[in-house]
């Protein structure tokens, strides 16, 4: 099961939760822990989480319970710690099970993101890669060195890299719509081959949606210019 996919129906679940929906969306954010109860914002909301309901083909009973203990648990330290949350009514060793054996369908959960997206927001996209340490993971694949700073800590930490691509809206607020994000390759520079990979598939999905106006994707200065020209010309 993809942790990375499972991240992107949080964080887009939480944002379509806690903004005001329909045609007067204007993307402003509500306070902290308030829920908009407008009949368009549940509408929406509802449409959104039957659609990641059917983006489960296995364990979806289990997985769709354990994505709304982790929105609303107050302190996550371990997805098995959740199974006593009042959202997940299951056993915990069905908890176990869903994580083991579960199974989320990514192209339907990339075609949902387009599908229920802010449809007035401009097709403006923008790249980043990030790390997430994973020190104790010793027997997980793909973990590279990766240099971190901060309280405490300067040097190279075993992680994984993550690439995510999000949808960006011109009102004054820090809102963003998760749309894809890709593990980066293990071994050289994988961010701008990965980028290709995003690009060409975003755009692909997108003309599938019937969104064919122009659209513009930006990123920082750790991708090679000249590559993605070149692998995007045409």
């Amino acid at each position: 099961m993809s942790t990375a996919i499972t991240d992107l129906l949080f964080c887009e679940e939480t944002k379509i939760t806690t903004m005001a929906a329909g045609s007067g969306m204007t993307g402003a954010p509500l306070r902290a822990g308030v829920v908009s109860t407008s009949s368009s914002a549940m509408a929406r909301t509802a449409e959104f989480r039957a659609g990641r309901y059917g983006c489960l083909p296995a364990r979806a009973d289990a997985l769709f319970e354990l994505t709304a203990a982790v929105l609303s648990a107050p302190t996550i330290t371990s997805l098995p710690y959740l199974s006593p949350e009042p959202v997940f009514r299951r056993s915990r060793g069905s908890l176990y099970d869903a994580l083991t054996h579960g199974r989320i369908d990514a192209g339907r959960v990339r075609e949902l993101l387009i599908a229920r997206g802010p449809r007035h927001w401009p097709l403006t996209f923008a790249l980043d890669a990030s790390t997430h340490p994973r020190p104790y993971a010793e027997t997980n694949p793909g973990r590279e060195w990766h240099h971190l700073s901060g309280p405490g800590v300067d040097g190279g930490v075993p992680r994984w890299a993550w690439q995510h691509l999000v949808q960006l809206n011109l009102d004054h607020n820090s809102w963003v719509a998760p749309m894809d994000v890709l593990r980066v390759p293990t071994g050289g520079p994988a961010q701008t081959p990965a980028a290709v990979e995003q690009i060409r598939a975003m755009t692909a999905r997108l003309r599938a949606a019937g969104r064919r106006e122009h659209k513009l994707f930006v990123h920082d200065a750790g991708y090679d210019l000249a590559v993605l020209a070149y692998e995007l010309h045409g």
